[in-house]
């Protein structure tokens, strides 16, 4: 639990630090055959499955620029949303038992990013657009 905690952490504080003070509700995601349950089998601490969470494949970047360009038609007069952010990434060390190494990149889109730290950090690409909407309203803000 402490290794998941620490991985969300990093990968957070990572994607966050890349897009500095740029801002991005809700988005739509794929619609998923659901099953019930009976009241006996929820677990309030299980939303997901490990596998789905630690799927660091589960997007590529195109697909997330994709998602993020569905969002958003235009940014705001004089402002850079998140569908079309760039900057230079700094290289990363690994993190023992939590994220890869990254290395420094020049003008990388966000969903670059976004699927760069998903992947060396072994979270989903879809836990990682949550995390920043959460968080940071950053995938469906204009300005």
């Amino acid at each position: 639990m402490k290794k998941l905690r620490n991985n969300i952490i990093l990968a957070t504080f990572l994607l966050i630090f890349s897009f500095g003070t740029l801002g991005l509700g809700f988005f739509d995601v794929p619609e998923v055959a659901a099953q019930s349950i009976s009241g006996s089998q929820f677990q309030a601490g299980r939303i997901m499955d490990d596998a789905v969470f630690f799927n660091g494949s589960a997007m590529t970047a195109s697909q997330i620029q994709t998602f993020l360009n569905s969002k958003v038609a235009n940014c705001a007069s004089g402002r850079t949303c998140l569908k079309d952010f760039k900057q230079n990434t700094p290289s990363k060390n690994a993190e023992s038992g939590l994220c890869s190494s990254l290395s420094a990149r020049s003008n990388r889109t966000a969903a670059q990013i976004i699927d760069d730290v998903s992947r060396a950090c072994g979270i989903s690409q879809k836990v990682m657009l949550a995390l920043l909407q959460k968080e940071q309203g950053l995938i469906t803000s204009s300005a």
